[in-house]
């Protein structure tokens, strides 16, 4: 269950639409619930070493989210500034 989620609204982008900087975004997976307007990225955690579990997998989430978002926009830059 991925907790955060690569939106690249340009990956549609084709020649001819107007230029644009590449840019991706991080976001949300839609798989979390708000509660009390508070979004949240855990389930409750009731020990330290659950507390200690639940960020170590949000860290190599975001690990893995920085080197799919890198490319991502490295594509986008070849794609979308290529003369």
């Amino acid at each position: 269950m991925s907790q955060f989620a690569l939106y690249s609204p340009l990956s549609k982008w084709t020649k001819g639409d107007p230029p644009l900087s590449p840019f991706v975004y991080l976001s949300l997976g839609i798989d979390l619930s708000e509660h009390d307007g508070h979004i949240l990225l855990s389930a409750q955690l009731m020990s330290p070493e659950e507390i200690d579990y639940a960020v170590a997998q949000l860290k190599t989430e975001l690990d893995e989210f920085q080197v799919t978002a890198k490319k991502e926009l490295q594509e986008l830059r070849e794609k979308m500034l290529k003369k």
